[in-house]
């Protein structure tokens, strides 16, 4: 199922960050902490921020991953690497999906609201309909009478043969 961000364009400096992490993935495998921010600012940065957005120093947030640093590049390349793979599909998402659109196949968003209207109302008079259609019949056996049947012989008699 497509959803709804992916009907546009990636962001193509979104996706050069991305490249450029796994660049510096490359050269930062064996790094320590004290070396991370000058030989991989980008995973540094990113990760000041992971910390700062969860209230917590960058030890305190290292100290969550299971290898601590090593999990958390490791973690950010895979991510890294999924949004590219994202950013590379991205194109034959939004052909077929333009695709659909020329051929009918799909409607927009304000048609498929202005349909749902309608169909609700649609909805709510054929339940008034039914409703009424049974008060009818409800009020016709109600007031039925029924007509006198004259008995035709004994009934508990079987027939002669």
């Amino acid at each position: 199922k497509v959803k709804e961000d992916e009907l546009v364009p990636f962001d193509k400096a979104h996706a050069k960050w991305c490249q450029a992490v796994i660049d510096e993935f490359e050269s930062a495998v064996d790094l320590g902490f004290d070396a991370l921010e000058k030989a991989a600012p980008l995973i540094y940065n990113q990760l000041l921020d992971d910390a700062k957005e969860d209230g917590e120093t960058i030890e305190e947030y290292l100290a969550e991953c299971e290898n601590g640093l090593s999990d958390y590049i490791e973690e950010q390349v895979r991510w890294c690497r999924q949004q590219i793979t994202e950013a590379e599909q991205r194109p034959t998402i939004l052909a077929v999906a333009n695709k659909a659109r020329s051929k009918r196949i799909v409607l927009p968003q304000r048609y498929l609201d202005l349909f749902a209207r309608y169909q609700t109302t649609l909805d709510n008079q054929l339940y008034k309909a039914i409703r009424a259609f049974r008060e009818a019949q409800e009020w016709r056996l109600k007031t039925l009478e029924a007509e006198p049947v004259e008995p035709v012989g004994d009934l508990l008699e079987p027939a002669s043969a």
